[in-house]
């Protein structure tokens, strides 16, 4: 498996490992989860990224929109002072009840 700019990342698992692993584990066809699965992300994409809306989903964790406020930063280069735009991302917090850390 390898990321985006081509360096192996083993500890990475693509789209489509992910639809294998759900394959093996259900009696479905990859086709039909490979629709679940993209029409999950562009729930996530349409409902959450856009709309601003959070998802919820008990025992996983929950999806939603952060902003990231426009801030006065320094050029680490030059030491120039410049005002950076703000940006809106997506973030996901883990439910903490299933993916708590063992004591």
């Amino acid at each position: 498996c390898t990321t985006t700019t081509g360096k192996a990342a083993s500890n990475v698992i693509s789209k489509d490992e992910l639809i294998s692993k759900l394959v093996d584990a259900t009696s479905l066809k990859k086709k039909d989860i490979g629709m679940v699965l993209q029409s999950f992300m562009d729930i996530i994409h349409e409902d959450v990224f856009i709309q601003g809306k959070e998802l919820r989903i008990v025992k996983f964790g929950t999806f939603k929109q952060k902003n990231i406020a426009s801030a006065t930063r320094r050029n680490v280069s030059t030491g120039e002072l410049f005002q950076s735009t703000g940006a809106t991302s997506l973030a996901f917090k883990p439910s903490r009840t299933t993916f708590r850390t063992p004591k």
